[in-house]
C-alpha cells in the first residue's frame, strides 16, 4: 500500500497479490475528499488503517471468489472502506506502529491507538501514552519516529530523549472507557540519536562517532541489559554503561 500523492490526496495504491513491485492501473481506492491528505498507513491482521489529517479509515480486503478470471496480475483481492471515524491528526509520516494488537499512532494528544473490543463494536481513539504526556506533549513530534522493539513502543525525538512504553505494564478502568488502557511509560535521558531503529528484539542506534551500539531487551536468558558496539569491520565490544529505571 502506498499513497501520499500530492495531485492525488485521497487515493491508496495497493500492488498486486505476492507482486509487491506491480501496481496495476486500476490497484487504487479513493477515501474521503479530492482534499483528504492520508498521513500513515498501518495495518492489523485484515485490516488497514488509513490515518488522515481529519479521520480514520478502516480498510478491508475480501478474496476475490471469480478464480477463474484471476492471472497473476489480476485482483484477486477487493478492498472497500468498511467504516470511518473522527480522530486526532497524526504528527507525521513515521509516526504509526502495531503495539500490543493495536495499531497506535502519535498524534497531538500523544500516543492514540484505533481502539475496538469486537469486530461490531464502535470504532473510536484513546490516548494510551497519558502517564508520560507531561513531557512527550513538550517535544517537537512532528519530528518524531516510532516503531517497537520486543515488548517496549519507541518514540526517538531525536534530540538526546527517548520515550518507552511497556506493553506488559498497564493499568486497566473498565468503567472508564476512554481511559481504560494506559501502559507504563518511561524516560531515556542523554541518548542523542537521530538514526534508530529495531532487529529482533534489539534497539539500535548510531553514536556521534559513527559507531553502531544496540541494547537488548530480552532479558529472558541471562537476566541482564547487553550494552555493545559493533565497528565498520563488524567487530564487535562490549562497554558499560550506567543507567537505572527510575
Amino acid at each position: 500500500f502506498i499513497s501520499a500523492n500530492s495531485n492525488q490526496m485521497g487515493r491508496i495504491w495497493y500492488s498486486a497479490m505476492d507482486k509487491p513491485l506491480y501496481f496495476g492501473d486500476i490497484f487504487y481506492l479513493d477515501i474521503g475528499g479530492a482534499d483528504t491528505q492520508v498521513f500513515v498507513l498501518a495495518g492489523q491482521d485484515t485490516s488497514l488503517a488509513a490515518i488522515t489529517d481529519t479521520d480514520i479509515y478502516l480498510v478491508e480486503g475480501t478474496l476475490n471468489t471469480q478464480t477463474d478470471q484471476i492471472s497473476d496480475y489480476a485482483r484477486a483481492v477487493e478492498f472497500t472502506v468498511k467504516c470511518s471515524f473522527a480522530a486526532l491528526r497524526p504528527t507525521g509520516v513515521q509516526s504509526a506502529a502495531l503495539f500490543a494488537n493495536e495499531v497506535v499512532y502519535l498524534s497531538d494528544g500523544g500516543v492514540t491507538a484505533i481502539a475496538a473490543s469486537g469486530i461490531m463494536d464502535e470504532r473510536y481513539a484513546q490516548i494510551r501514552s497519558a502517564l508520560i504526556n507531561g513531557w512527550l506533549l513538550k517535544e517537537q513530534l512532528n519530528s518524531c519516529s516510532m516503531f517497537t522493539c520486543g515488548d517496549f513502543l519507541v518514540i526517538n525525538t531525536g534530540c538526546g530523549r527517548v520515550y518507552l512504553l511497556d506493553c506488559k505494564q498497564f493499568s486497566s478502568a473498565a468503567v472508564q472507557p476512554f481511559s481504560y488502557r494506559q501502559f507504563e511509560g518511561f524516560i531515556w535521558q542523554g541518548l542523542d540519536s537521530r538514526f534508530m531503529w529495531a532487529d529482533e528484539g534489539k534497539l539500535y542506534f548510531i553514536s556521534d562517532e559513527g559507531a553502531i551500539f544496540y541494547v537488548d531487551f530480552d532479558t529472558s536468558s541471562s537476566r541482564c541489559f547487553k550494552d555493545e558496539v559493533i565497528d565498520s569491520s563488524k567487530n564487535v565490544t562490549s562497554r558499560s554503561i550506567y543507567a537505572y529505571w527510575e
